[in-house]
């Protein structure tokens, strides 16, 4: 298993992409979560902790009350992948994934609706949907999870003005 901690999640597919917060490239006006070439932001840098039960719950690095979701709780295939507020008491499953060894890189399925994470393909430019898919052996179901730096440190964003920065967990 994964060590709780903080990480990046790259596509394992050519283009290197890593999954965004979205904030960043609709202006705070879009929760769906993105893929977007690095930054080396806190927009990119997710915090993964493992419960008793095996799965993960992963936190956007700067707060704990953000956690990755499917949208909306949709148990389909295509639906997006957002930012929602965190259940602490563990009674939505669209906040758990489990992440499953494929060579060098990971699945990332839902508890919820059992369908693997998916970076959708994007025919107009650098930023994409993240979604669930039913497994397809396709690298933009692969992830590459990078350890990064971790709390107390400060993480400089391209895409936001020194002002709108902070540190995490200080």
């Amino acid at each position: 298993p994964l060590a709780d901690g903080f990480y990046t999640i790259a596509t394992a597919s050519a283009s290197g992409q890593q999954i965004d917060d979205g904030f960043s490239a609709y202006l705070d006006a879009n929760p769906n979560i993105m893929m977007e070439n690095p930054t080396n932001g806190f927009d990119q840098v997710w915090e993964f902790v493992q419960g008793e039960d095996g799965y993960y719950t992963i936190f956007k690095s700067t707060t704990r009350d953000s956690v990755m979701a499917i949208a909306n709780g949709v148990i389909k295939p295509l639906g997006n992948l957002e930012l929602a507020p965190y259940d602490s008491l563990h009674t939505n499953p669209h906040q758990r994934w489990q992440l499953v060894p494929e060579g060098s890189s990971y699945r990332i399925i839902s508890k919820f609706s059992g369908l693997s994470l998916e970076a959708q393909q994007s025919p107009s430019g650098p930023i994409a949907n993240v979604r669930q898919a039913y497994w397809s052996s396709f690298l933009r179901q692969e992830w590459i999870i990078n350890e990064t730096q971790g709390p107390g440190t400060t993480v400089l964003s391209l895409h936001h003005p020194v002002e709108r920065q902070t540190r995490l967990y200080p």
